[in-house]
């Protein structure tokens, strides 16, 4: 991720999770991530790949309300995400 971005955001990571693909009806598509977003951080924890989320996705943050640091088109969004069981 540019600096020029980075920087004024606050974040200290080199890099994001690309977003390829969203769900419709999906928790991440009700919160309003969209394909192609750049998700920097979610309940303010950075996100610098798959992996770290999914390290946040467990059981407990079911129903819990966290808010998504995303760049779209280089533009920085603050989005509120609540993650659902899959059904």
């Amino acid at each position: 991720m540019p600096r020029r971005f980075a920087r004024p955001l606050g974040v200290e990571q080199a890099t994001g999770l690309l977003v390829a693909a969203v769900q419709p009806g999906g928790p991440a598509a009700r919160a309003g991530i969209e394909r192609g977003d750049l998700i920097l951080t979610i309940a303010g924890l950075p996100v610098t790949g798959v992996d770290a989320l999914l390290r946040w996705l467990t059981g407990e943050r079911v129903g819990e309300a966290a808010e998504v640091l995303l760049l779209r088109r280089g533009d920085p969004r603050r989005l509120r995400v609540v993650p659902a069981e899959r059904g």
